[in-house]
């Protein structure tokens, strides 16, 4: 018989030692969130060691169907896990019926912010009782819904998290800030341009630093693309998070010149106005460079919105982002007006444009185009359908040539088409994003994540895979004529051709910052993105 010593006296086994590792499907916390029993999804890594507290990560997934807490880069997730020995707990949020169906999000009842900002906290609470835990590096990050279920720990005294991560998103409930964030946790904010939830990442960055959140604690990581959740957030997150790192700024590397901007800000589209180079961006800002000129000037200084959008025709030209848009007239630039909606999101999202040969203008974004033949007096619904014409595409980028038109975005979306709409195209390639398109010469080219790149010689009609030699998300692409081009995309890749893409040569620029527009002429090529940077090079 074992005495009360021998049960529990030195030799006991701690039995967090003994606690389950690797992936753990559909663990149930009773009681969750103080109401109802709530599930989650858990991974422990191989190199868990009781003797060495471990840090954790609680992900909340984006808006999905079923078993959502696996629906998002789960391979990635463990991958991260392993490689930097984090215990991560992917909490399940509670569901709500739409169209038949049961959908999972965070904010999808009422009450369910209050119920869930429990459930974390209990579930954090739970993990330490389980597992060794070190309690001040435990961490929290989510994508689209789950970004505003991360971001509502931000003002929250009884917070257990040391830091925040909100991806392709930010805090949109409304909730009442803390006298002072200063000293507070670290906060990573990641959303493209691109992404129709761009502004709350955008005010929740503003909302932390008029609270009081050091600079040095927050990190508003840009981008030019849309709403995703890459491998590459865990890993960037992460290390400052935990670490407080980022990148190293870099310098301009040869054989690039750096120009400036007046007034500079993140630049996301080039267009061509006759010989002038204009580019358009953030704060609804303009620059244009005249032809055989080096200097910018400033051309529009309109505080909003992000201008992604960019196209000069014969007699009309479009610049726009987010809900707005403005024409230019004989008199000059008009006041941003509304953009129409004929999707989902209540609004018109402006992510491209295409001047046409006819004088009308398509512009496109999430589940909605138009087309405008009078400078948006009026707009017909400009068809985008995805494959099998359940719904509209989500469109990141637009190109003409002619009577073609071709349309590109999520869900490898490449369609091509005229007057009133596009038809997808079973192209063959597989990327989340195809970001950019680009028409010369009767070619064109589409330009993806991970280094994705398509020529057409058809119209669009059939693509071809071109490799890249990168493996870095771009975001913009241009071609002088069917052979000299060159994309651009994150942590400042460039890639060349001077073959029509049967080969791509790098050329970086050696700054870690994302670039967002590019243009090519017989000589040179010129680059641009974030915080202002323009640079040009011999192509």
């Amino acid at each position: 018989m074992m005495t009360g010593d021998d049960a529990g006296g030195d030799d006991a086994v701690d039995p967090r030692c003994e606690a389950a590792r690797g992936e753990l499907h559909a663990q149930v916390l009773a009681d969750g969130d103080g109401v109802d029993d709530r599930v989650y999804w858990l991974y422990v890594p191989a190199s868990y060691a009781c003797a060495q507290p471990a840090p954790v990560l609680v992900d909340f997934h984006g808006t999905a169907g079923d078993v959502p807490e696996e629906a998002y880069q789960t391979p990635a997730l463990i991958a991260f896990a392993e490689a930097n020995g984090v215990i991560v707990a992917r909490p399940r949020a509670r569901p709500r019926t739409w169209n038949g169906y049961d959908l999972y999000q965070w904010d999808g009842n009422a009450g369910d912010i209050p119920r869930n900002r429990e459930f974390a906290k209990r579930l954090v609470a739970d993990l330490e009782a389980r597992y060794a835990i070190d309690p001040a590096r435990v961490y929290a990050s989510g994508f689209s819904s789950g970004a505003n279920m991360a971001a509502q720990f931000l003002f929250d005294a009884q917070s257990p998290f040391a830091g925040l991560a909100p991806i392709a998103g930010g805090n949109w409930t409304t909730q009442g800030p803390s006298p002072s964030l200063a000293g507070g946790p670290r906060l990573y904010l990641a959303t493209g341009y691109r992404d129709y939830l761009w502004g709350y990442a955008a005010s929740t960055d503003t909302a932390a630093r008029a609270a009081g959140l050091e600079a040095d604690r927050i990190w508003l990581r840009r981008t030019g693309g849309g709403h995703d959740l890459y491998a590459w957030h865990f890993d960037e997150l992460w290390r400052f998070l935990d670490g407080g790192e980022r990148p190293s700024p870099g310098s301009i590397a040869a054989p690039w010149t750096e120009a400036t901007l007046p007034q500079p800000a993140d630049v996301l589209a080039f267009a061509r106005d006759g010989g002038d180079l204009v580019a358009a961006g953030g704060k609804g800002r303009m620059w244009r460079r005249g032809a055989g000129e080096s200097a910018w000037t400033l051309e529009l200084d309109r505080g909003a919105p992000d201008f992604t959008a960019l196209c000069f025709g014969a007699d009309t030209a479009v610049v726009g982002g987010q809900y707005r848009v403005a024409y230019r007239g004989q008199s000059g630039w008009t006041a941003n007006s509304a953009f129409p909606d004929y999707g989902q999101i209540g609004g018109g999202w402006v992510n491209g444009a295409a001047c046409r040969d006819d004088g009308s203008i398509v512009l496109g974004g999430y589940w909605s185009a138009a087309v405008t033949g009078d400078a948006g007096a009026t707009y017909a619904s400009y068809a985008i359908p995805v494959s099998g014409g359940a719904y509209q595409a989500q469109v990141a980028g637009l190109a003409s040539a002619g009577a073609t038109t071709i349309a590109v975005g999520y869900y490898d979306y490449v369609a091509t088409g005229g007057a009133t709409g596009t038809t997808y195209v079973d192209h063959g390639a597989t990327t989340e994003w195809w970001n950019a398109v680009t028409i010369a010469s009767g070619s064109a080219w589409a330009v993806g994540d991970a280094g994705a790149i398509l020529r057409s010689s058809d119209g669009g009609a059939t693509w071809t895979p071109q490799a890249s030699g990168t493996s870095e998300n771009l975001y913009a692409v241009h071609f002088a004529d069917a052979q000299r081009g060159a994309a651009v995309g994150r942590r400042g890749t460039v890639v060349v051709t001077t073959n029509g893409g049967a080969t791509w040569t790098p050329r970086p620029l050696g700054r870690e910052v994302f670039l967002g527009a590019v243009a090519v002429d017989a000589g040179a090529v010129t680059v641009a993105g974030e915080d202002g940077v323009v640079a040009s090079s011999p192509l």
